[in-house]
């Protein structure tokens, strides 16, 4: 199971973004960053204490680019058998889409999808600046 949470740097990355929503699980950071291991708990972020990180699910993770920053996380599997990924970006009250370019670097799935959330933390990161 804990390989559907983001790694605890991407994890961290998304709270300096302003992700906060509930999330099953968190790292804690006294412990060795290590992920949380209770199943039946929800974490809310309005009651973060200081050494708690909420770990999103990659799926809310690319849910939360795609309703709050117009940028959509694509992972596909290319003729080889690897797996790219691609951004898509949808501007607000616009009918069309701008691709923004592929991964360069073929991965196996789980290493798109954390190669994919730091393309879209670090094209979030650089609008902010």
């Amino acid at each position: 199971m804990k390989k559907e949470f983001i790694p605890y740097e991407e994890a961290l990355a998304l709270k300096a973004l302003g992700f906060a929503e509930d999330c099953l699980r968190w790292y804690d950071v006294s412990k060795c960053r290590k992920l949380s291991s209770e199943d039946h708990a929800t974490f809310h972020p309005n009651f973060i204490k200081e050494n708690v990180i909420a770990s999103p699910l990659y799926q809310q993770a690319f849910r939360w680019f795609r309703e709050e920053h117009d940028l959509n996380g694509v992972v596909d599997r290319v003729k080889s058998g690897a797996f790219v990924y691609r951004i898509d970006y949808f501007p607000e009250h616009v009918d069309i889409h701008k691709k923004l370019p592929w991964g360069n670097k073929s991965y196996n799935y789980q290493d798109a999808e954390i190669a994919c959330i730091n393309k879209l933390i670090e094209i979030v990161k650089n609008r902010k600046l």
